[in-house]
Order: structure tokens, then C-alpha cells, then sequence
């Protein structure tokens, strides 16, 4: 194997890593699958709310977790494209 076809190997490795979570170290190790099409509350790294409505999770998130790390992100349901 040649050194670039290891680096062509490498990288597509990389690049799958990166398409199956969200790079961020308060994310890592969770599968949003089940949260397609869906706004998200993070607390200190954990999910503690979702819901279609922005509001609703933002109410849950400054009422319940005041003082916390918090996180909000929309996941895209699959196969869309989110141009920001």
C-alpha cells in the first residue's frame, strides 16, 4: 500500500467518524438517530429534553437545569441538508 492510498484510507475513515456524530465534546457517544426532526435539550452532556418546538425545550432547559451547561441543536432528519 502506497503512502497516499493509507492517507485516501485514513481520511474516508475520518470522514465517516465525523458523519455519524457531531463534533463537539459534549455530544460525543450519543446516537441522535432517534431524535430526527427534532430540537434537543442538552444538560452537562446529557440529553434532557425533545420536542418538534424550540420553545418547549428552551422553557425545559432555563426552568429545570438553571446553573448547567446547556445545549440546544436541531437534528436534521435524514437525508436533509441544514445550510446555515
Amino acid at each position: 500500500m502506497t503512502s497516499q492510498s493509507s492517507a485516501n484510507t485514513r481520511r474516508s475513515k475520518d470522514s465517516s467518524v465525523q458523519e455519524n456524530s457531531l463534533i463537539s465534546p459534549r455530544t460525543k457517544g450519543i446516537n441522535f438517530s432517534k431524535y430526527e426532526g427534532k430540537c434537543v435539550g442538552l444538560a452537562d452532556g446529557k440529553v434532557v429534553a425533545s420536542n418538534k418546538s424550540v420553545n418547549v425545550v428552551m422553557k425545559k432547559l432555563s426552568s429545570d437545569y438553571r446553573g448547567q451547561k446547556i445545549s440546544l441543536l436541531t437534528v436534521p432528519k435524514k437525508n436533509k441538508i441544514l445550510v446555515l
